[in-house]
């Protein structure tokens, strides 16, 4: 279920750069906005996320979307991200490691997709290649490695599944 594509890209270009940074600092500005949620949406609707209804998304505060690839974060409605909610997009090692891990210098760029009626604990971090279903819980301090199902409780560290939820939002 993992959709990793392997992305190269000239991180040296003055304008790869400035988009870079300006993508970022607008993703640094959205996080440090206490209030209200749908203008943190729109922020990051202005970045390249992609949001299906932004007053259908609570975005806590210290919610971090990837500064770089923020185009690959889906985010369904009814989805809720607390205080300190990390989702990342993107591996990109030093050349050392990225020879070994990714047969020379190129960044690791996976989709991070997330359905509807979602709940994302405190401080939880969802990495890159992840597909959340509809109707799912994640635990506070959950690091979401693999995707995870719709109508399930997940938890841990690793992220795994704990408990199946039997009722569905809106049945």
């Amino acid at each position: 279920m993992k959709e990793n594509i392997q992305y190269t890209t000239n991180f040296n270009s003055p304008l790869t750069n400035f988009r870079k940074n300006v993508k970022s600092f607008v993703g640094l500005v959205a996080s440090l906005l206490p209030f209200p949620p749908i203008l943190i949406a729109i922020l990051h609707r202005m970045r390249g996320v992609k949001i299906n209804k932004i007053n259908k998304v609570f975005f806590s505060y210290d919610v971090y979307l990837d500064g770089i690839f923020p185009e690959f974060i889906e985010i369904g409605e009814e989805v809720y991200l607390t205080r300190g909610v990390k989702i990342i997009t993107h591996f990109y090692p030093p050349n050392a490691i990225a020879g070994i891990l990714l047969d020379g210098n190129r960044t690791s760029v996976g989709k991070v997709v997330i359905g509807d009626n979602v709940f994302v604990g405190v401080n939880s971090i969802i990495l890159p290649g992840v597909t959340i279903g509809d109707n799912v819980v994640i635990g506070a301090g959950s690091v979401v490695t693999s995707s995870i199902l719709s109508n399930q409780i997940a938890a841990g560290n690793p992220c795994r599944v704990i408990r199946e939820l039997k009722y569905s939002h809106g049945v």
